[in-house]
């Protein structure tokens, strides 16, 4: 799900560095809040988004390549 999660969110950004609401996201992809955070965290772990502030997250440059990778 976290792929998913993933390239929802490069398509959202049209492969751009944008910043956008998490739980949008996650919405998108049919995430409850919670699955959201879970998902989220694990991909700030792996360095593919960065987290700001408390909902907010952004793709990383290695996020990018991940998604242009995946589809």
């Amino acid at each position: 799900m976290s792929d998913e999660f993933l390239l929802k969110l490069f398509e959202m950004s049209g492969g751009e560095y944008k910043i956008f609401d998490r739980y949008k996201v996650g919405r998108e992809v049919g995430l409850s809040n919670s699955q959201t955070d879970d998902i989220v965290d694990d991909l700030h772990n792996m360095g593919l988004i960065k987290k700001i502030g408390t909902a907010k997250i952004l793709m990383t440059f290695e996020g990018k390549q991940e998604s242009e990778r995946s589809k």
